[in-house]
């Protein structure tokens, strides 16, 4: 899928279990689920949007939603969001296998939104 620079790109969902949720999303909503068995679950909706499911924190107490924003630049933008007074949850962080870089910060009202750029623009 090719997007513009702003565009969200990814969402995803911190669960409690894998198999359960993958079997959930599957059953009901028909999402293709793969991966599970690398301990993070890519998932595709009939449109071809794309997210993941993962567990990376150990106990996960408060599971959560993140989306991610696809960005150009993701050094300059992180340079904009603290400009504007947002706060950086986790700094840019390659992802293997070409997979590009992403980073998170907290917004105003203290979500935390992610920012990735494909390795075709790093």
């Amino acid at each position: 899928m090719n997007l513009p620079n702003g565009a969200i790109c990814h969402l995803k969902i911190y669960i409690k279990s894998l198999e359960v949720s993958s079997a959930f999303y599957e059953k009901l909503f028909g999402w293709k689920i793969t991966g599970i068995e690398q301990g993070y679950g890519f998932w595709e909706d009939q449109n071809g949007f794309s997210g993941g499911f993962t567990t990376d924190e150990a106990h996960v107490e408060n599971p959560r939603v993140y989306f991610y924003i696809q960005v150009n630049d993701i050094d300059e933008k992180l340079t904009e969001i603290a400009t504007n007074g947002s706060e950086l949850v986790k700094g840019r962080t390659d992802i293997g296998d070409g997979h590009g870089a992403y980073a998170v910060f907290s917004d105003p009202a203290g979500n935390h939104i992610g920012i990735w750029v494909p390795s075709s623009l790093r």
